[in-house]
């Protein structure tokens, strides 16, 4: 049973996503926060994983993928974890801690360093699992419904700003934090790209607005 339900995924997978895929890796190319949005089930990690796929095999860009899971060492301190994902990079020992130490300083980190992960918010374990994929300085950040408060978006919109990330892909299954956040949302159903939100701002308005756009 799982091998034909598995079949069948990678069918609908190969006749719908895969067909639009040059498409929606422009869209990602030319904008900056781009949404994926669907029920469970439609698709959206299997899409995310793709992406991440043809970016880092065809386009040869450093894609860091986050899951919901948000998962770190326990038996490591805070500041381990962020070290760990580039203890096998080529740089010196002053780049590799001066690099964690900025990281550790722009998501609020710095406090809580030494402590262990059962010692801290889960929040704070989001924010650590976000250090731990920056530290690897990724050109395009995919998080795959990775719960994010407001703060965290601040401080996210922030490093992208800086010029120490490039885009992000997040999915989730609430339209609303899309239309807050995102440049523009890609909706799933099915595993079918039904239609594009594209978000617009105003020099009038600061809340941003948006127009359905379908995909065809």
């Amino acid at each position: 049973m799982e091998r034909t339900i598995y079949t069948r995924i990678e069918d609908v997978w190969n006749s719908n996503i895969s067909s639009k895929l040059g498409e929606i890796l422009n869209l990602i190319f030319t904008h900056t926060i781009i949404g994926v949005v669907g029920k469970p089930y439609s698709g959206k990690t299997t899409l995310l994983l793709k992406l991440k796929e043809t970016l880092e095999r065809k386009f040869k860009l450093r894609v860091a993928y986050i899951s919901s899971n948000c998962l770190v060492e326990p038996e490591l301190t805070i500041y381990e974890n962020l070290l760990c994902p580039i203890l096998m990079d080529e740089v010196s020992e002053n780049n590799l801690e001066s690099r964690v130490k900025f990281i550790a300083e722009r998501l609020k980190l710095s406090k809580v360093k030494d402590k262990y992960p059962h010692e801290v918010s889960s929040e704070t374990l989001t924010r650590v699992t976000l250090g731990r994929a920056l530290v690897s300085k990724p050109d395009i950040l995919i998080l795959d419904e990775v719960p994010l408060n407001a703060e965290d978006w601040m401080l996210l919109e922030m490093i992208i700003s800086e010029g120490m990330l490039d885009k992000i892909v997040y999915s989730s299954h609430s339209l609303h934090d899309m239309v807050r956040h995102c440049d523009i949302v890609l909706i799933l159903e099915d595993f079918r790209v039904v239609a594009t939100l594209r978000i617009k701002s105003t020099p009038h308005e600061s809340r941003r607005t948006y127009a359905s756009i379908p995909l065809g």
